[in-house]
């Protein structure tokens, strides 16, 4: 992409909260310009320089040019303001969604997590994009999960089928099946019910797995039985080497969002969600033959 002034105006698709497309309240629906000094080889990036929230005054942001995906150092960090110079972005390639740009993607198949839990690779070396928009994760220098583990006990695991939601914002909602090594749950699988646009309660289904796992049915701390998507001790996770809680992710998106994906927090409750791009802890699972 030869150098000169561009314009892009970010997709909002999906959203209905004013708070993200009314244009007094954010600056998501407008259009932005800037201008490069060097090229953009093909495979390259724009990105903005600085991470945000959905609230962030965007004419107080720059621009940011990459070689390449994996690359951390700039070829340069260029101003932008208001307007609808130059070429439009959306006539050369796709223009990201607001909620992605802002809090990262909830698509397990594309996710960073899991391509990490399925590698064996040396550190620094398990990371590659998976869409247009990836940048490396903060851990992609640390090696990948399966790296170091025990070969007879790689011998016994086999891959698993396993159909996972879309968010229906970015994307256009469905399923996705992935055949996984090392994968995180479903929320039906921690016995939190069905994943659905909101809460357990909501009329509106997006049906996963339907297998719910012994582990979190069979050995209940509270010795009930049933779905049970609130407090269940039974799913409380700890920092490894220490007794400090911490929640940890499902594979699950929530779908009325485009970072959403539920996580395990707040005692062992199965239906809370998170941004994507937050930290949490995993408890990974396998399939032994």
């Amino acid at each position: 992409m030869a150098a000169g002034t561009y314009h892009f105006t970010t997709s909002v698709s999906g959203i209905t909260d004013t708070s993200w497309t009314d244009s007094s309240k954010s600056g998501w629906t407008k259009s932005w310009q800037f201008t490069t000094t060097k090229t953009i080889p093909k495979g390259g990036q724009i990105c903005f320089s600085a991470g945000m929230e959905w609230n962030t005054d965007l004419s107080t942001l720059s621009i940011s040019t990459y070689s390449k995906p994996a690359d951390t150092a700039a070829l340069e960090t260029v101003a932008m303001t208001q307007g609808t110079g130059g070429t439009d972005l959306a006539t050369l390639g796709t223009v990201n969604h607001a909620q992605r740009i802002c809090y990262g993607y909830n698509r397990w198949s594309q996710s960073d997590i899991r391509q990490w839990l399925n590698s064996s690779a040396a550190a620094g070396a398990w990371w590659s994009p998976r869409n247009d928009f990836d940048r490396p994760p903060h851990y992609a220098t640390s090696a990948g999960f399966v790296n170091g583990l025990d070969n007879d006990f790689l011998a016994v695991i086999a891959k698993s089928n396993l159909i996972t939601d879309i968010n229906k914002i970015s994307d256009s909602g469905g399923h996705d099946t992935t055949q996984d090594l090392f994968f995180l749950p479903a929320m039906v699988n921690i016995n939190g019910g069905n994943n659905t646009y909101d809460r357990p309660e909501s009329a509106v289904q997006d049906i996963e797995d339907t297998v719910v796992w012994d582990y979190y049915t069979k050995f209940r701390r509270d010795g009930k039985t049933g779905i049970n998507a609130e407090q269940d001790d039974n799913r409380r996770k700890y920092k490894q080497g220490s007794s400090t809680e911490w929640s940890w992710w499902e594979r699950s998106p929530f779908c009325g969002f485009a970072y959403g994906v539920r996580h395990v927090a707040d005692g062992g409750r199965a239906w809370w969600h998170g941004n994507a791009c937050v930290w949490c802890g995993v408890a990974p699972a396998c399939r032994i033959e």
